[in-house]
This record gives structure tokens, sequence and C-alpha cells, in this order.
């Protein structure tokens, strides 16, 4: 009966730290989708930091642990990736509405799942550190140890198909350009360093102001200002430098088309009506003095090699243009299907380096654990209107045009930093 009544007991303090902790998590994820509130993701971890610190007993288990980051993590993930739910009723796959309904609850609320059963490791390795008081009398090394942990949580969601790294913390303060242009020198992973640092520094200074140690509070204080003005003040004086002046600089004018057209439509489109758009955008940015034009990835989706009408019009089109095109298509290669994007010169000819996207996107250009899914989901199976699944590419390629070389990224790349 003793047992029972504890478990009792505790119950809605455990109810309470799940709130606090889903609470902390959506708000540091906050300015990912609004932008303008960017200093909240400053803050927002230092209730769970200090919690973390004085509010668990000291010999809390490390299941517990676990649970508690499981509520941090999965509440940031679900505002990171709550974009899927715009996504319903997915009428463009062809899914019936319970299936789409279904789709979209598993991506809304997996993806953040399978993201935080790793980054959940961070809060046991906190419960790990609290056990140890040395830790806890330097405030300086806990804050850099958490932040750490942070940074590792944030990297392993570049790992495997299921971590994919759309919540970087950096990407909370585009609205504040001052404070991630030390991201030039150090890497994304520095922008959360410190904004870990920043807010476990205040959670040391609330404790200290509540222990009435106003010195001690003061110096966490001003030392998580020094952090953020140091950073600020960096990136202000990087973005009050002048840019280089026209006279100096060599400037190319590029032109970036955009077809907008319709899913199902370009996927299904037997009487050429994407390619008759891309031709009208691509010599209507010849026309404006671009020497240089880009395409969107897969803008006519046929596969290059196993096209003849292709190669005549990519050979109309660059002769009619007088321009460089970087034109993007399907190609087989070693008996494997690749999202491609390669050069075509002016006379019609197509370049013989080709990149080939490296970070394909689940569900869209592959199915990973394609039995598994089958079985249990087919619909999610379903979702890739590509016949064969694409084999992502190894390496970067530079393509080399007449106003120098290019370097290319397609998509889904472009989250991926390395």
């Amino acid at each position: 009966m003793i047992k029972k009544e504890k478990k009792a007991s505790n119950f809605p303090k455990a109810l309470l730290r799940f709130f606090l902790y889903a609470l902390c998590g959506a708000l540091t994820a906050l300015p990912l989708t609004l932008p303008s509130l960017w200093f909240v993701g400053w803050v927002a971890p230092a209730p769970v930091i200090y919690s973390e610190l004085y509010l668990i007993p000291k010999k809390d288990s490390y299941a517990g642990a676990y649970g508690r980051g499981m509520s941090f993590f999965w509440f940031f993930g679900a505002v990171v990736f709550y974009w899927f739910s715009e996504l319903y009723p997915l009428d463009f796959l062809g899914f019936d509405k319970g299936a789409a309904l279904i789709t979209v609850i598993l991506a809304t609320c997996g993806i953040p799942l399978l993201q935080a059963v790793v980054s959940s490791l961070a809060f046991v390795i906190i419960c790990l550190m609290r056990r140890r008081s040395s830790v806890l009398s330097h405030p300086f090394l806990f804050s850099a140890l958490a932040a750490a942990l942070f940074v590792l949580a944030e990297y392993s969601h570049t790992l495997t198909w299921a971590g994919v790294p759309w919540g970087r913390f950096a990407v909370g303060q585009i609205a504040c350009l001052a404070n991630i242009q030390s991201a030039a020198l150090f890497g994304s992973y520095f922008i959360t360093f410190i904004m870990v640092f920043f807010a476990s520094l205040l959670a040391f200074a609330a404790r200290d102001i509540l222990n009435k140690a106003y010195r001690k509070a003061l110096i966490c204080t001003g030392a998580a200002l020094s952090i953020f003005l140091a950073n600020f003040i960096y990136g202000s004086i990087v973005l009050a430098i002048p840019a280089p002046s026209s006279q100096s600089a060599q400037w190319v004018t590029v032109g970036a088309t955009q077809g907008n057209i319709r899913y199902e439509e370009k996927w299904l489109d037997k009487e050429g009506h994407t390619m008759d758009v891309y031709k009208k955008l691509t010599l209507s940015a010849a026309e404006d003095g671009c020497s240089l034009i880009l395409w969107p990835e897969t803008a006519i989706p046929y596969n290059l090699r196993m096209n003849y009408r292709m190669e005549e019009y990519y050979r109309s089109l660059a002769e009619k243009a007088g321009t460089e095109i970087i034109v993007t298509s399907f190609e087989n290669d070693d008996g494997n299907l690749y999202n491609t994007a390669r050069l075509l010169s002016p006379d019609g000819t197509l370049g013989t380096s080709v990149y080939k996207k490296r970070h394909l996107v689940p569900f869209g250009e592959y199915t990973p654990l394609e039995d598994f899914i089958e079985t249990v989901f087919p619909p999610l199976a379903e979702m890739s209107a590509i016949s064969d699944p694409l084999s992502p590419g190894v390496g970067t390629e530079i393509i080399e045009t007449e106003n120098g070389p290019v370097g290319v990224l397609i998509c889904f790349d472009s989250i991926y930093e390395d």
C-alpha cells in the first residue's frame, strides 16, 4: 500500500513535468515557424535545464530522464514538421481521405518520434552528470556539456533516412541575421551551442537568485549576455561591411525558372505541356540577358537516356536561347536511376559532368524498409510517383560553365551540411 500511495502522489508531478518539457520543446521550435520570435529560442530551454538541475531528484531513474527528453524533443519536432498537415488530403497522390489522414499523422508525429528516440539520450547523460555534484558546482562546465549534448542531438538528425535535419536552431534566427553570421566561421552547430549555453547560464542565474546568491547570479547573467552580445556585435559588423562594388566584382546575370506545375499534371503529362512551359520560361530569361539559366529539380520528369525526344528538345532549345542552361532530369547509369543536373551548352551539347542528387527524399524518391512498409501500411509505400526507386549519388560534381565553375545542390541536399 505504501508503494502504491507513493506512486500515486508522484503522478501529478510527473504529468506537470511532461507538460513543462513539452511546452519548452514546442517553444524552442517556435522561431522556426515564426522567425519574428527568434528570441524565444534563446530562453525556452532554460526552464527545462533548471528543472533537470534542481527540481528532479538527484537519484531519479535514467528511464525518467529519457521520458522527459522524449517529451521535449517530440514536441519540438511536432512544431518543426507541422507543415505536413498542409498536404492533406494528398489528392495529388490519389489517396482516399482515410489513407491521407493516416499518412499525414504518421509524418507529423512519426518523424519527430523517430528523432526523439535518439535525441532524448542527451537527457540521460544530463541525469548522469547531475549525480556528480562536482559538475553542478561549475556552471560554465555544465553549460558547455549541456550545449554539446544538444549539438550532438541535432547532429543525430543527419543520420539515417529517419533523421531529417529540418530543425536546426540556427534556422530559427533568420529574422535576426546578425545572430547567424558566426555560422560562416564555425558552422550552424555553433549557433546551437551558444543558444543552449546561454539558456543554461540563465537557469543557474535563476537558482542563485532564489538562493539570494546575487553575486553568482550576476556573474552567470553577465556571462550569458556577453556571449549573446559578442555574437550579435560580430554579426552586425559583418553585415555592415559594404559589398564589393560593381567595378571590383564580376557580375553574372542568372535566370531561375519555376514552372509551378501541379504534381499530377507534371507526372502524367502526355501532351508536352511541361516542356512548352519551360521552353517559354527559358527563352524569356535568355531575352532578358541571362548568361546562365537554372531549371528546378526534375523540371521535366523524363529519363534523359531513354527518351530521344528529350535530346531533340534540348538541342532546339539551346540553339534558340543561345545561352547555357543547367537542366535537370532522370538518368540511368550503371543499372541505377539518378536525379541529375548537367550543363546544356548553346550549341546543344550536354556536358560530361553530371551531378547526382545525394540525399533522396524518403517515401518520395525511394521507400525505406520497403518490405515492412508495404506489409504494414501500403499507401505509404505508394507515395512516390516514380515507378523505379532512385539511387543516391556519392560525390560532389563541379560543373564548368563559361562564367566559371558552379556547384550544385538539388532540393533535399540543401539541409545537409556535408
